[in-house]
């Protein structure tokens, strides 16, 4: 569900330097999408454990951008602050489940609350640095992780909690983010999607969010649309 760059005419490359928090957080998306380039284009640097500056730079001077202008964009602010769309799920940083609502737990996890009132769920969250999301239109919950863990072992001890369904590496029990960058004639658009429902068989819907970055450091919203 990803793509590769599309080179027209006049290549797009954005001269500019994001700052530190747009670095943090788009770095890891910056570094798949330019590994896919390289092996996409059969270069000699797949071989090559450091990834060059330029191929990295592409793509994260463009996301950066993004991300520091996040404030002058409703739409931004929605995929960057509050949906967290990145370009695929780390298995290995994050939970998926499945639950039933009306446990107590989970309205308490869903209104913000810094304890669940499960003692089992807050003796997890705190023994793993686990932060908990959760949505207003389905029954799905994730969980990110401050470091890598082996989230198929983590996960069973979930499945004895009373009000959880069933658990997993996140992107099996939970929505789908990407993001996808094609190229145009001195611009590049940059796709971000939420796939939500039973993903893993088929996502139910999806969301989408365009951008078109120019080589001039312009950002031109072009809409979102429901699929």
């Amino acid at each position: 569900m990803t793509t590769a760059c599309d080179h027209k005419d006049e290549p797009f490359f954005l001269t500019y330097a994001p700052s530190d928090s747009a670095i943090a957080y788009f770095q890891n998306d910056a570094g798949t999408f330019a590994i896919e380039q390289l092996f996409h284009e059969k270069s000699p640097d797949t071989l090559s454990i450091i990834i060059p500056d330029r191929k990295l730079d592409y793509y994260l001077n463009a996301l950066g951008l993004l991300y520091d202008k996040k404030d002058e964009f409703i739409a931004l602010d929605s995929v960057i602050n509050k949906v967290h769309i990145h370009k695929q799920q780390r298995y290995s940083t994050g939970l998926g489940f499945l639950v039933d609502t009306t446990y107590q737990w989970f309205k308490n996890i869903r209104d913000g609350l810094p304890q669940s009132g499960n003692t089992t769920i807050d003796s997890l969250a705190q023994l793993y640095s686990m932060a908990f999301h959760t949505d207003s239109f389905s029954d799905l919950m994730s969980a990110n992780l401050s470091s890598p863990l082996n989230t198929y072992a983590l996960a069973r001890l979930f499945t004895t909690i009373p009000g959880i369904r069933s658990s997993g590496p996140d992107g099996y029990y939970s929505w789908y983010t990407n993001l996808t960058f094609k190229e145009g004639n001195g611009e590049v658009r940059i796709r971000f999607y939420l796939g939500y429902g039973d993903c893993p068989s088929g996502c139910g819907g999806y969301d989408y969010w365009d951008f078109v970055v120019t080589n001039d450091g312009k950002i031109n919203y072009k809409g979102f649309t429901h699929d």
